[in-house]
């Protein structure tokens, strides 16, 4: 395919439908809801009071780690906290020290959408990529569970049978099945989806995409579950009922200081979604959207529908809330993200 035909295609595909828009131009008619709040409230921090308990109400540059505290840990995988600057051999040394096997996912502490979140398959692999390491990181067992979903709650403070699911998500990985005569490369361009994702393959692994598989033969070109990598985000809200809502409460309620989040998890099944028995791997705070949203049969009217009406519970439960905060925020919250968006940027250049 020439160059010039095969740019065209890719902008086609990314103005075509709405999960593929650029984000600056998806995400702006969110930001002047935010704002429409921010000035009801007299505070561009209003959404704080939300989870008063972890700092920005989890909204960006909060440690994951800390978002996972009040968890019950027959719910988590095997994991650690490792520390910026370590070497290798130490890095090693815990993996090994918390009993956690190989194939394990690495990723920062601080971060959102996938950002530079990595599985790793050896300790010659992870030997290869880090010397030391270059943030707070936590290493988690690779959850080797078939079905993976988010999970979007909200209550209201001291209000326990306010609490409910607004928004679930099933995920379906990027995978191809051979014919025994085309390479990845050629399968993945007969999908508009994977075909946004061959020129990130090109990148971190060229060899993958001259791969011919066997006539039925199915490979998972991407083990981590992430919207701009390539995951197809599937609307499972149909799945909200009395039996879920139950055992998600039971989960939630014993969050301290936290009534609005996302749960990114993975189950065996549908039945043991439903039951709880899944492997929790993050919970995003405020700004966890309800990821529904990114359905390929979802519009842009409904998405932004379903997203306004997030804001508007943010903005409510955040008047509910008694926790006094003085000033409008705004200085606060400009340091925070010129910050975050500092240390995203040194991370990006090594």
């Amino acid at each position: 395919m020439k160059k010039w035909i095969y740019a065209l295609r890719l902008k086609k595909i990314k103005w075509s439908s709405w999960e593929f828009w650029p984000m600056p131009v998806a995400i702006l008619p969110v930001v002047l809801c935010y704002l429409y709040y921010s000035l009801r409230s007299f505070n561009f921090l209003f959404f704080k009071k939300v989870n008063p308990s972890v700092p920005m109400a989890g909204a960006f540059g909060v440690s994951k780690h800390l978002m996972l505290k009040d968890i019950d840990s027959s719910f988590l995988p095997q994991m650690v906290l490792v520390k910026a600057g370590i070497s290798i051999k130490q890095l090693i040394d815990q993996i090994d020290q918390n009993q956690i096997s190989y194939p394990l996912i690495i990723k920062p502490n601080i971060g959102e959408r996938g950002f530079l979140v990595q599985k790793i398959v050896s300790q010659s692999e992870l030997a290869r990529k880090y010397t030391t390491l270059p943030c707070d990181m936590i290493v988690q067992s690779f959850i080797d569970l078939r079905e993976e979903y988010t999970v979007s709650f909200h209550f209201f403070p001291d209000v326990p049978s306010s609490f409910t699911i607004t928004s679930i998500c099933k995920k379906d990985f990027m995978r191809v099945t051979g014919d025994g005569s085309h390479t990845i490369r050629e399968l993945m361009a007969n999908t508009e989806r994977y075909l946004l994702q061959i020129a990130r393959f090109e990148k971190e692994d060229p060899d993958m995409l001259d791969m011919i598989l066997k006539e039925g033969e199915e490979k998972i070109l991407e083990a981590i579950g992430n919207h701009n990598r390539g995951t197809k985000f599937l609307d499972a809200r149909h799945l909200i009922d009395n039996q879920l809502l139950e055992t998600y409460k039971k989960m939630c309620l014993k969050l301290n200081g936290i009534y609005f989040g996302r749960f990114d998890l993975k189950a065996n099944s549908k039945e043991d979604f439903i039951h709880g028995n899944v492997k929790i791997m993050e919970l995003n705070g405020v700004f966890g959207e309800p990821v529904h949203v990114y359905d390929p049969d979802y519009t842009c009217f409904k998405a932004y529908k379903d997203l306004f009406a997030q804001w508007k519970t943010i903005f409510k439960i955040s008047q509910s809330n008694k926790m006094n905060y003085a000033g409008t925020g705004f200085i606060e919250g400009i340091k925070a993200l010129a910050f975050y968006k500092n240390y995203k940027k040194q991370l990006s250049s090594t």
